[in-house]
């Protein structure tokens, strides 16, 4: 993937915070910009806080888990083990 450089003026003590808080949750201060413009493109615009509420994306999706779900359908019962997982997912082939 090709990159480009951008240059921020920013405070020392947020840059600082920031990057503490990228490196807690694996990821480098680039990464969060780059994602964080990639949601400015993606939405058009600037989101402010935490969100509670999912995207209209996963919301479709979360709508049709429950759909699913109160209807007995695409359901698999738990698994105690990876094997027990591998072994489902053979037998739905």
């Amino acid at each position: 993937m090709k990159t480009s450089t951008i240059n921020v003026k920013t405070d020392p003590k947020l840059k600082a915070k920031a990057s503490k808080l990228a490196k807690d949750i694996g990821l480098n201060l680039s990464q969060v910009i780059t994602i964080s413009l990639t949601n400015f493109v993606e939405v058009g615009g600037i989101t402010a806080g935490k969100s509670l509420e999912p995207t209209p994306y996963l919301g479709g999706i979360i709508a049709r888990a429950k759909k699913d779900y109160e209807a007995g359908k695409n359901i698999s019962g738990s698994f105690e083990t990876a094997s027990e997982i591998e072994q489902h997912l053979k037998s739905l082939k």
